[in-house]
């Protein structure tokens, strides 16, 4: 690689980087004008339609109620509880001041968002299941989602992913999709370093969505690379341990990829008294797979990654984040995954790694 290839990649990473965090800092300053906006036309509603100056934060809270907005600007605007409208904090409510507000708090936000981003928070969940091997007391299953390799989740971010791991000394890895975002330099590299963790009993990967977009011949070779074994409407028998189904993205078939998705011919010859892991990138169920899987680990929402479009992509994705009863038999697990799509920013919507522990009932 020449000279100049090394210095226009570097380039290239400095102006995404650069172009994100001026998006970044757009949407937190527009959805904060908004809020402002929306406070001050409720107070000048509030006068007009009652011909009162409501300095009583007891009737005011009373209307507000009254017309439904509670619910957007209960909390966010807490400190207004006694607020006068002759007191001098209302003049910052006014328009001019209201975008230089907006700027402040766009900008605390964003750098709080930014370092929120970088915290991995480990969450655990147990399952009790009597469907384990006599000999096996449990078996601890991480679950890695939505990395997002490439330009603005690197080296250093995947290392602190890679040792939080470690710490939970895993018995399987798996992927659920979106490890990959892009083909950068460094990523050999990254590669490499996920390579040097090995599970006793392996690692296990679906492709996502964003495995599609750099070109999914080099998604696969980097996942490859990368020491995972890529179930892709496949199924493996585990060591005699546990059953895993993979499926591929449905976004496979707007690549000219040919899918079996969803289909009950991958678990006709799998016993049910083995528990059955169904690993899939979005958190989507079909009726007729419910039951013949005791659980499913998903990802791709990222519980919004920055709040208020959480509230979007819950309504997109009921399985929101977290876990789910499906039946008495299934049951759901959806990561918030542990990288940053887009904007290198995360909002009340934390990075994980997830720890499964099966735990043997017959132990």
């Amino acid at each position: 690689m020449s000279l100049l290839d090394i210095n226009l990649q570097f380039l290239f990473s400095v102006l995404i980087y650069v172009v994100n965090i001026f998006l970044g800092m757009i949407i937190f300053f527009l959805i904060i004008n908004m809020l402002i906006d929306m406070f001050r036309w409720t107070l000048y509603l509030a006068g007009r339609i009652l011909k009162e100056r409501y300095t009583n934060w007891l009737f005011f809270m009373r209307f507000i109620l009254s017309i439904g907005i509670l619910a957007i600007l209960g909390g966010i605007f807490y400190w207004f509880y006694t607020l006068e409208l002759s007191s001098p904090y209302y003049n910052l409510l006014q328009p001019e001041k209201g975008v230089i507000i907006s700027i402040v708090l766009a900008s605390l936000i964003y750098l709080y968002g930014y370092f929120e981003a970088r915290r991995i928070r480990l969450e655990k969940i147990t399952i009790r299941t009597n469907k384990l091997p006599e000999e096996v007391k449990n078996l601890r299953i991480v679950q890695l989602s939505d990395l997002h390799l490439g330009i603005l989740v690197r080296g250093k971010k995947l290392a602190k992913i890679l040792n939080a791991v470690e710490k939970l000394a895993p018995d399987i890895i798996v992927s659920t999709g979106d490890l990959i975002e892009d083909q950068s330099k460094n990523a050999k590299n990254l590669a490499t370093k996920l390579k040097k963790v090995r599970p006793q009993y392996g690692k296990f990967a679906v492709l996502g969505n964003h495995e599609y977009y750099p070109g999914i011949e080099n998604s696969l070779q980097f996942t490859e690379d990368a020491g995972f074994i890529i179930l892709r409407n496949e199924k493996i028998k585990l060591a005699g341990l546990i059953n895993i189904v993979g499926l591929d993205d449905e976004i496979a078939k707007y690549f000219g990829h040919k899918s079996k998705h969803d289909t009950k011919e991958l678990f006709q010859d799998l016993l049910p008294e083995n528990f059955t892991l169904l690993l899939k990138h979005k958190p989507k169920i079909a009726k007729e797979l419910i039951n013949l899987f005791d659980l499913q680990l998903s990802g791709h929402n990222h519980k919004g990654q920055i709040f208020p479009f959480n509230i979007i992509t819950r309504l997109r994705s009921p399985l929101h984040a977290g876990l789910y009863s499906l039946s008495e038999q299934s049951s759901i697990y959806v990561s918030r995954g542990a990288g940053t799509w887009g904007l290198p920013v995360r909002l009340l919507a934390p990075p994980e790694v997830t720890l499964i522990e099966l735990v043997n009932v017959k132990v």
